[in-house]
């Protein structure tokens, strides 16, 4: 019997975004929109006791500002729990203090206040999903807190040091809590003018509900309008918050440099997020988190393990990437000092004197200048090597930048497939004029990035 062979699929159309995920339509406060984030993690940093908000108000502010910092979340600062715990600081003891360890309620203020003065912005790290057993409320307000069959408070998830919260259900919330979180929350704005919070287990990982935020938002920002970032890729939690992050992406990144997949796996993350996410929605990019920095691989590890010794040349190009994709970039405490896993000086000063420090510096500056890449549309751009090499422009009224990055460990020439580029350009990290013919070609060394900021005719 014959068989008749099936037909092939049709060409996919290149990957175009003009709004979903290219934050045209600016989520959270105008004043946002272009600035890129700094982790700040106090305890790996060895300060004095009691002397961390101090010296990193004195000497790290001003740095992180040189780099090109916009926003700096600092990893939660408030006193921590000690009993069933190691002293965590995501096991709050007190939501309206400072812990002892690094400073005091006024060395806070001054902190944010040289921030703001510097132009950047704070963000606290906000743990609403648990508190540390030792927190008064446990005694004072046991109602708060999830209980099992036999009445007694439940631990939070896998973390044996924390007590779980409980905000209840439809048509049985738990207001009182609602309304202590808030009020604690905006306390930190009134009183000592913090931008917004870094919202930790916000969505699905935790237990508190979407109802909370979206009832919690309009009361912050009727006190000052704040940004929000949620610890979660739960698309639901837009708009009440405004940058969720995107866990999905770096797996597929290092699968793409390790040979893994091809660089074309980029798309179909890109293509899922524009399904799922509302337009506005902002996508935090990172290759390392707090969460992160312990694995061998960059992830949870649960892949192979990459080799480090060196240095790892990966890391530019993938960086390129979070910070010219549609999204807003992430950068880890000490990531500056190296392309390897490494923490951040004591001395400020010592981050200057990084081989990556220029590196960074300008991969900040072109997120924090150029509109086509902070608020505008995002075109795929096929460039005869679309396995390996990953190539896109972004636009913004007349401003057009040309990225390309060589996720490989040879050389590649990209032939990329739009007339409509050939022009003039300002090549980013060369710092040179350039100028691309009807068949514009780009020859990559290995791990190479090229972007091209031009202006259309």
């Amino acid at each position: 019997m014959n068989q008749t062979a099936a037909s092939p699929a049709p060409p996919r159309a290149p990957l175009a975004l003009d709004g979903p995920l290219t934050t045209r339509t600016v989520a959270g406060p105008r004043w946002a929109r272009n600035l890129p984030v700094y982790e700040v993690n106090p305890d790996v940093y060895r300060f004095p006791k009691g002397a961390a908000l101090r010296e990193y108000e004195k000497q790290h502010l001003p740095v992180l500002k040189e780099m090109g910092v916009g926003f700096v979340w600092f990893m939660p600062l408030h006193p921590r729990g000690r009993k069933k715990g190691f002293g965590s600081p995501y096991a709050v003891r007190d939501y309206r203090d400072i812990n002892p360890d690094l400073g005091t309620k006024d060395d806070f203020r001054r902190l944010v206040g040289r921030a703001h003065a510097l132009g950047l912005r704070v963000l606290m790290d906000w743990v609403p999903n648990h508190t540390a057993w030792d927190n008064p409320m446990i005694e004072t307000h046991p109602e708060f807190y999830a209980k099992n069959d036999k009445g007694e408070i439940v631990q939070a998830g896998p973390w044996a040091d924390v007590a779980q919260l409980d905000y209840g259900k439809p048509g049985k919330w738990n207001r009182p809590l609602w309304d202590r979180m808030r009020d604690d929350m905006a306390f930190w704005v009134r009183e000592f003018d913090v931008d917004g919070f870094r919202c930790d287990v916000a969505g699905r990982g935790g237990k508190v509900p979407v109802e909370f935020w979206r009832w919690l938002r309009p009361q912050l920002d009727a006190v000052r309008p704040v940004f929000l970032l949620a610890e979660a890729d739960d698309a639901y939690l837009h708009p009440a918050l405004d940058m969720t992050y995107s866990w999905n992406l770096p797996p597929v990144l290092w699968d793409v440099c390790a040979g893994r997949k091809p660089a074309t796996a980029i798309d179909d993350e890109l293509r899922k997020e524009a399904g799922t996410y509302p337009a506005g929605a902002i996508r935090m990019r990172f290759l390392d988190n707090h969460d992160w920095h312990g694995h061998a691989d960059w992830g949870w590890g649960n892949g192979p393990a990459i080799d480090m010794r060196g240095g790892m040349p990966q890391v530019a190009p993938l960086m390129v990437l979070c910070t010219t994709l549609p999204g807003k970039p992430l950068l880890y405490n000490g990531q500056e000092m190296g392309f390897a896993k490494t923490d951040p000086p004591r001395e400020a000063a010592e981050r200057r004197r990084s081989p990556v420090w220029p590196f960074y510096r300008r991969l900040l500056e072109l997120y924090r200048s150029r509109p086509a890449i902070f608020e505008g549309g995002f075109s795929k751009v096929a460039s005869g090597q679309d396995d390996r090499i990953y190539a896109f422009v972004r636009r913004r009224g007349r401003e057009r930048v040309l990225v390309a990055v060589n996720l490989s460990d040879r050389a590649q020439t990209a032939t990329l497939g739009d007339a409509s580029l050939s022009g003039g350009y300002r090549d980013w990290f060369g710092g040179r004029d350039v100028t691309l013919g009807a068949t514009p070609s780009l020859d990559l060394e290995a791990w190479g990035y090229r972007v091209y900021v031009g202006r259309t005719r």
